[in-house]
């Protein structure tokens, strides 16, 4: 498991850097809450000022108001969760594209390791970190909503549904990360990529809820884990189900790919 350990210790800052990042912003959107939560009309006022259509796109929902703790909670995780899924394709992009990008590649290959081994200990660390962030939200979420809640009280249950429902949003991201590094050639420039399939699918997700067209929710897993939804009616199973198949497809793919693959050497 040399490769699982060398691939835990050279991303653990990196790791560190995005959950300090995350709970900071998690932190900065949630201390709002009790100065808004003191006057919620004002704030059902200025929502009513917005057409119906920019409130769908950010998934503002009238079943969790905007003025309760777990309504600006959904809110929040709208933004954060753009972030985790920038997060997770990178991860996904970069780990097996690593050797190319380093000219690493004629070193790795010469060990007395198979591509299999080299692809499911490169997964292992994958889940690792993604097992951290998952963790870091989760802890963080219920901290910082019960540090803000001004009085108000939250269904637990319903939060931590939707927590755990982030490791399957992760690996969404990640899957697809995966895939893309080993279907196109070379690259460079990992996090132009990350930002594209994390911060492109939410834009997907956000014009098909403003223009109402179901079939967007089928496509990302901002649709599938849908913070508002989650919280108001639990997991959908059709969504959980089609979130497994997307994930088993992506890394099936990758791995029959990163088999035959011709990698780039020096």
């Amino acid at each position: 498991m040399t490769i699982f350990r060398f691939e835990i210790k050279k991303l653990w800052l990196s790791t560190l850097f995005w959950s300090v990042g995350l709970v900071s912003g998690l932190l900065l959107y949630m201390a709002f809450f009790p100065t808004m939560a003191a006057d919620p009309s004002f704030m059902e006022a200025v929502l009513e000022d917005f057409p119906q259509e920019f409130l769908n796109f950010f998934g503002l929902s009238s079943d969790l108001p905007f003025s309760s703790i777990l309504g600006y909670y959904a809110l929040t995780m709208g933004f954060i969760m753009g972030a985790i899924a920038i997060h997770a394709a990178y991860l996904g992009l970069s780990i097996l594209s690593v050797e190319e990008r380093e000219l690493t590649a004629d070193f790795l290959m010469t060990r007395p390791i198979s591509r299999k081994q080299i692809f499911i200990q490169k997964t292992l660390a994958i889940l690792v970190h993604l097992g951290i962030i998952y963790l870091v939200i989760n802890i963080s979420s219920i901290v910082i909503t019960t540090a803000f809640r001004s009085s108000q009280s939250i269904d637990y249950n319903a939060l931590l549904l939707f927590t755990s429902s982030l490791i399957l949003f992760q690996l969404f991201f990640a899957s697809i990360g995966l895939a893309i590094s080993v279907l196109l050639p070379k690259f460079d420039n990992v996090i132009a990529y990350s930002l594209a399939i994390g911060f492109g699918l939410f834009i997907v997700s956000g014009m098909g809820d403003m223009l109402s067209i179901d079939g967007i929710r089928y496509v990302t897993a901002y649709g599938y884990f849908d913070p508002n939804t989650v919280l108001v009616n639990g997991i959908s199973l059709p969504f959980l189900v089609l979130d497994i198949l997307w994930i088993t497809i992506m890394l099936s793919i990758s791995y029959k790919l990163y088999l035959s693959r011709n990698i780039h050497t020096v």
